[in-house]
């Protein structure tokens, strides 16, 4: 139910740096709860705002992890990938059940190596919105706004078997829902197919402005546009010659004299790099000292202690009250995360589940027999100890001397498996080897990410296919021989192939490195080993960059002590997988 009165108060950002002259503007209005998160860091070039909606625990989660993964992002795959994750990362720290989503609108600025050109990299999901006004044509360009009642929107939802219901304004995902992308939301994606075929998809639509010095963005919430136009916007906030904060502020408070109903976050942007202040943040009280609803009252105290202020009435003998606004202990609306991986409480203790590990993305290797996988995988573990943990793979052989169920491998019966493998998202990627099946199930992942560790999937070009079918979001890393005679000297110096296993061997490398030439796009990165010591400096690196929370946990490897039994049992492994040829047993034809 909506307040008896709109909630007023108006807090107000301003910054200056990297992205140019901006400020953002929220405002709480009818609505019972604040759900709007926004950010605007001009260091990492990055400005998004968020519209929670079922509670602000998504929105709060995705302004804090979002843009950390759109920093490092350096293409078009790469952004999609940044949502993915963050989507992931989500669904394992909300609480189960919790519902709550959120739409997404980050923009991106970087220099165009020309002076005074810049430009603008738009990732939208939902029907949040984001425009650029061209000063020099007087002209605008927005994004499309994500609803349910759009067409090719409405045909993803029905081919997911949902239903857009048409008795609301808009229509609405199941009578539910009202936007048909966000983040969260993970009852709309319980479907079959990938993100971007379910009921809600979290896949962004990707625009690329050419902007100048002088031009502007805005960024706003949808309670915004379903009050004014894009031009009222525009001549409100553009081509005025008020501060930007004021400017912005003032959109808000026309929308609410214009009976908007919904909260409303405005970001505006006069693009084009000025020297770097900090950020401040103002509060204005609004109609709080007419107010008189005690339930309205408390949400001006909760929207203000948001921005970092309490707001209060002074009464004064023979003197009309006034509002006092001071400072005070800022409640944030975001979690936060510590070096280990683990979410530190939110002030409130109930936005995010604790104990929740972070979810970082899997990393999937792939190389050639013989390329060095097993030895460049235990510079990772020693680097990196405790981070880093291996899915469990699943086979119908029969089990070895010394081998263990549930460690070495789930020894599983054909029929069983064959029944598992034909169940859809029970398995990532499955294979028959000599007559034997060999899989990744979706669980041995999941017993990985639930001890906070990455999990990393050691698999062949095939398998790595089969994975980022449906799990683009993961890190995929060629490792590569120099070439294949260098390739065929190695396995050669092993001493242990016959030369049928060591011309299969060879037949395998070169249809995988084939494929590598063919489809480089497909991995995140190559690694090639030709000196050990370049390709584990090169892959550390990598490490460090897809990964930057482990820097907390690295250990150096020259001054590193002896770990006993541990060192031991990490050679023992890369010794097992270096005369195996992988974890799997000889050749993986698929």
């Amino acid at each position: 139910m909506p307040l008896s009165a709109p909630v007023t108060a108006t807090a107000v950002e301003r910054s200056t740096g990297q992205i140019g002259r901006a400020a953002v503007a929220a405002m709480q209005g009818l609505r019972p709860n604040f759900e709007d998160c926004h950010v605007l860091d001009q260091k990492l070039g990055i400005c998004g705002v968020f519209d929670g909606h079922l509670g602000d625990e998504a929105a709060a989660f995705c302004a804090e992890r979002l843009p950390r993964h759109i920093s490092t992002a350096h293409d078009d795959d790469g952004l999609r990938q940044a949502f993915a994750l963050c989507d992931s990362e989500l669904m394992a720290a909300l609480p189960k059940e919790c519902e709550a989503g959120t739409t997404a609108t980050v923009a991106k600025m970087q220099p165009n190596g020309r002076e005074d050109s810049i430009i603008v990299t738009v990732a939208n999901l939902g029907d949040s919105r984001a425009l650029l006004w061209r000063k020099s044509s007087d002209t605008i360009e927005h994004t499309r706004d994500h609803r349910p009642g759009d067409k090719s929107e409405r045909d993803r939802i029905t081919a997911a078997g949902g239903e857009v219901i048409e008795d609301f304004d808009p229509p609405r995902i199941d009578g539910k829902l009202a936007c048909s992308r966000a983040l969260g939301d993970f009852s709309f994606k319980k479907g079959p197919g990938t993100a971007a075929e379910q009921k809600v998809s979290s896949v962004p639509e990707l625009y690329r402005w050419n902007a100048q010095r002088g031009d502007w963005l805005i960024l706003g919430c949808d309670g915004v546009w379903d009050t004014m136009g894009n031009e009222e916007v525009v001549q409100r906030v553009c081509k005025s010659s008020k501060d930007v904060g004021d400017t912005v502020a003032g959109v808000l408070q026309r929308c609410i004299d214009k009976e908007a109903d919904d909260n409303l976050t405005l970001l505006a942007v006069e693009l084009g790099s000025v020297p770097l202040s900090e950020p401040s943040t103002t509060v204005s009280a609004g109609d709080f000292l007419k107010e008189k609803d005690p339930a309205v009252l408390e949400q001006y105290q909760s929207f203000c202690l948001r921005a970092g202020y309490a707001i209060a009435r002074e009464q004064q003998p023979k003197a009309p009250p006034k509002v006092v606004i001071t400072e005070a202990a800022r409640s944030p609306p975001v979690p936060r995360f510590t070096a280990n991986g683990y979410h530190e409480p939110v002030a409130n203790g109930k936005h995010v589940n604790e104990s929740a590990p972070i979810v970082r993305a899997p990393l999937v290797i792939v190389g050639p027999s013989g390329v060095g996988k097993g030895t460049l995988i235990q510079k990772i573990l020693e680097t990196f100890p405790g981070q880093f943990g291996f899915a469990v793979s699943h086979t119908t052989r029969k089990p070895r001397p010394g081998e263990v169920h549930g460690k070495s491998y789930w020894f599983v019966e054909l029929e069983q498996m064959k029944k598992e493998v034909a169940t859809p998202g029970r398995f990532l990627e499955h294979a028959s080897v000599h007559g034997n099946l060999y899989g990744t199930s979706q669980a041995a992942l999941d017993a990985v990410r639930d001890k906070g560790q990455i999990c990393i999937l050691d698999v062949d070009v095939q398998g790595a296919k089969l994975i980022k079918e449906v799990h683009n979001e993961f890190k995929y890393l060629f490792i590569s021989p120099p070439n294949l005679q260098a390739l065929e000297e190695r396995l050669r110096s092993r001493g242990t192939e016959t030369e049928e296993k060591i011309q299969t061997r060879l037949r395998n490398a070169k249809g995988e490195i084939e494929f590598f030439e063919k489809n480089k796009d497909f991995f995140t990165s190559v690694v090639v080993n030709d000196n050990l010591g370049a390709a584990t400096s090169q892959l550390l690196g990598l490490m460090r960059t897809w990964y930057p929370e482990l820097a907390a946990t690295e250990v150096q490897l020259e001054n590193a002590p002896a770990r006993g039994g541990i060192a031991e049992a990490l050679r023992a492994w890369v010794d097992c997988v270096w005369d195996c040829g992988g974890k799997r047993d000889g050749p993986q034809t698929r």
